[in-house]
């Protein structure tokens, strides 16, 4: 690969990055002020990896927990290395009567 197509594989990376955060912060702003903070909780030091998506019904195991406005949370996951503390899934939660999906990893 020249220098050319390798910064062009990183800005298309940065452009797609962004492309998914600004998507991600518009639904939040959507679900409220309170929603912004309650979702860092929500994540617990997870990131979030793609666009977060409604849904018509979780997936997972119902955790039995709520996150300020995110309502009855339900997780899906599994482990992304041999030692076992590393995980990626899906949060899937109810907040203003819809369900969402947030992909996540940690």
């Amino acid at each position: 690969m020249t220098q050319e197509q390798i910064d062009k594989v990183y800005a298309d990376l940065a452009a797609y990055e962004k492309e998914i955060s600004d998507h991600n912060e518009q639904v939040l702003k959507s679900l409220g002020k309170k929603a912004q903070k309650d979702f860092e909780e929500l994540l617990d030091c997870c990131n979030v990896t793609e666009k977060i998506k409604l849904v018509d019904a979780p997936k997972g195991s119902d955790i039995k927990e709520h996150c300020g406005v995110f309502k009855n949370v339900h997780i899906d996951q599994w482990c992304t290395n041999m030692e076992g503390d590393s995980y990626a899934g899906f949060i899937y939660t109810n907040v203003k009567g819809q369900w969402i999906e947030v992909p996540f990893s940690c």
